[in-house]
């Protein structure tokens, strides 16, 4: 009989065909892709909390979910890797990996988030965003808006691939931050085919068992402004069919995922709340933290996987002052 130890992470590509399924994930990379169209420099008054109402613009508040949701996964799940994209940028990045994709600007790569990460994130200014990388207005370039939108998540689609895309073991996740209902419809003749570009895009993002989570703050400020109906449940649609063929338990059925397009704004709070990681459900998801696989035959092998529902405490380390 065979006794096999394995990292949760580094099991062979044989055992992952046959275990991966039916395991969790042992960490998640999550990039939050935002829309840096002017539009989202408008500002509008903090209505989640009781104190005092907080007025920001929108891409202000995207950042500061993202500066919660980095502090909470420190505490709850150290390994989880977040990056920050832009698009609709007047700029671009100048990453060798980047460069192609015109208008998209990587902010925060995909890695672990760490104290400096977050006090760049925290001293984010509107102002100082305008000049690097710069807002576009893609209402003055018919179909700029849908353009800008693939070149995101084509961009995404390469960051999670150059990261072990197609490992099962890790949770992809996209925070779409927009408050754009329909980026094709300025687009006139071209509108066919750059839907069928950007659906394209979805489908190759579920392939990779990415899970798109669309935000639309202007929601918050006004409940009905917000119509996922002409754009968004078609492109989300066809990435969760694409997850879904792929791996069963990473998306939902076609009909819960139309019925979430029908969100009104007290969800898109309560989603918020989910991200910036207010709530209980996120303290409790099991972790993997070692597996092992017993091999009787050639035809039957028992595997264990020994998990943890509460992250591991690990000794501070001391500051020493001197007066």
């Amino acid at each position: 009989m065979e006794n096999d130890e394995n990292n949760p992470d580094d099991l062979d590509e044989g055992e992952k065909e046959e275990t991966e399924r039916d395991w969790e994930t042992s960490k998640e990379r999550i990039i939050a892709l935002i829309d840096a169209d002017q539009s989202m420099l408008a500002t509008f008054a903090d209505r989640l909390g009781e104190e005092d109402v907080d007025e920001r613009s929108y891409l202000s508040w995207a950042i500061m979910c993202i500066v919660e949701l980095m502090q909470s996964r420190i505490k709850i799940a150290p390994n989880d890797e977040i990056g920050i994209v832009f698009y609709s940028t007047r700029g671009r990045s100048e990453s060798e990996e980047l460069r192609p994709f015109d208008h998209v600007y990587e902010y925060v790569k995909l890695d672990v988030p760490d104290a400096a990460t977050i006090r760049k994130l925290q001293e984010f200014k509107d102002a100082e965003f305008e000049i690097t990388p710069g807002c576009s207005n893609v209402s003055t370039a018919p179909g700029r808006a849908a353009e800008d939108l693939r070149h995101g998540l084509w961009a995404c689609w390469d960051i999670f691939g150059r990261r072990g895309g197609s490992s099962a073991r890790v949770a992809k996740t996209i925070l779409l931050f927009t408050n754009n209902q329909d980026p094709v419809a300025d687009a006139r003749d071209s509108a066919p085919h750059l839907r069928e570009q950007l659906c394209n895009r979805a489908r190759e993002l579920g392939g990779l068992a990415v899970n798109v989570e669309l935000i639309p703050l202007i929601q918050l400020a006004q409940p009905e402004a917000f119509d996922y109906a002409p754009f968004w449940r078609q492109v989300l649609g066809e990435c969760a069919a694409a997850a879904r063929g792929l791996r069963g338990a990473l998306a939902l059925d076609g009909e819960e995922v139309a019925a979430l397009m029908e969100e009104q704004a007290e969800s898109v709070a309560t989603k918020l709340h989910r991200v910036r990681g207010v709530g209980v459900r996120t303290r409790n998801r099991k972790r993997p933290l070692a597996a092992m696989t017993w091999t009787l035959s050639p035809s039957f092998k028992i595997a264990v996987q020994v998990t943890s529902g509460w992250p591991r405490l690990h000794e501070g380390t001391p500051t020493w002052f001197v007066s």
